[in-house]
């Protein structure tokens, strides 16, 4: 029978507390009178097992493992082998990021992991690049790829042995998502990508990104930088502008600036003298005409102007360079999951 407190199946504490004990209600000091005792079934090893938790036996005492099993986790292999026949793409990237002349092989796959990756490849020479990009057909559809840097390779006859190290998401990484979107460069005020746009264009003349739209921009018609926008003068573009607020008799009918209308006692109309004008009742305020300070224009409505920081051009709306703003995606290649037989 096991015991209901330390699942033992020999003589345990409760047998001992009840066969050498008094019988009587031990409380918190239990555990320190029995670390001393000896119990004459037990032997000495009664004062040792008394203290150890309740409940299963630790990992550690239990019957040591076999073999592999036996190895300490440091000691072992994180990720297991995989054995299995691909189509790849070989594609080496150049020093400028663009890519090299793709290659397709067969390829075995010895030994794959979340961080590297052993192929044999049949009838490829020698790489002569340390990155590649490697593609193969995705389960999901489709083709995926992923930036290799090549540790070690070793040619026997028609093979070749091929050791490499992932590169995902750092600045190595051809395909890395920074380098596929537009951002603004703070120093020239344009939009730019990791990459130059014609090797972009490489890649996806190769089919290893796509291009998508993902904003239109209005820029400088000079010199495509980002320009800022106000409401500016129609005839210059400045924004340099200024519009008196006018009052609307309603009586008379006679519209003029609020500062003819200003008298010591009070509004009064400069054109029928009714004095005591009350807003809203005897008059009203409506925006007068448009004035620039820069070219002295008047009149008018103000219009959206552009004015470029870089080159310091001012135009108009109708004159700005619209341009479409592109992103590149790339279906990556999950290492582990992909290989996995």
């Amino acid at each position: 029978n096991l015991c209901n407190r330390c699942r033992r199946s020999e003589p345990c504490c409760n047998k001992a507390i009840r066969g050498n004990l008094p019988k009587r209600r031990l409380r918190g000091g239990l555990v320190k009178r029995l670390a001393g005792y000896k119990s004459p079934d037990l032997g000495a090893s009664f004062s040792k097992r008394i203290m150890q938790p309740l409940g299963p036996e630790p990992i550690h005492a239990m019957t040591p493992l076999v073999g592999e099993a036996a190895a300490a986790p440091s000691e072992r292999r994180m990720m297991p082998r995989r054995n299995k026949s691909h189509s790849v793409a070989l594609i080496p990237v150049l020093l400028d990021g663009g890519p090299g002349d793709l290659q397709w092989a067969e390829a075995t796959t010895e030994d794959v992991s979340a961080t590297g990756l052993s192929i044999v490849l049949n009838s490829v020479s020698h790489l002569q690049s340390r990155l590649i990009v490697i593609g193969a057909d995705s389960p999901a559809g489709g083709r995926a790829f992923g930036t290799m840097e090549v540790v070690s390779q070793k040619t026997e006859g028609d093979i070749t042995r091929v050791g490499g190290r992932w590169i995902i998401g750092n600045a190595e990484d051809v395909l890395v998502a920074d380098k596929l979107r537009p951002r603004v460069d703070p120093r020239t005020l344009t939009f730019v990508y990791g990459w130059s746009e014609d090797t972009l264009n490489e890649w996806c003349r190769l089919g290893v990104l796509r291009q998508y739209l993902v904003d239109r921009v209005l820029l400088c018609d000079r010199c495509g930088s980002i320009p800022s926008w106000r409401n500016g003068c129609h005839v210059c573009g400045s924004g340099r502008i200024h519009r008196d607020r006018l009052v609307h008799h309603f009586a008379c009918a006679h519209v003029g600036r609020a500062s003819e209308f200003e008298t010591a006692a009070g509004l009064q109309c400069p054109k029928c003298r009714t004095a005591n004008l009350i807003v809203g009742s005897d008059y009203e305020f409506i925006d007068g005409p448009v004035e620039c300070y820069d070219c002295n224009a008047k009149g008018g409505q103000p219009t959206l102007a552009g004015m470029c920081h870089r080159c310091h051009r001012r135009f108009s709306m109708e004159e700005a360079d619209e341009r479409l703003l592109y992103a590149y995606h790339v279906e990556r290649l999950d290492p582990v999951l992909f290989y996995a037989s």
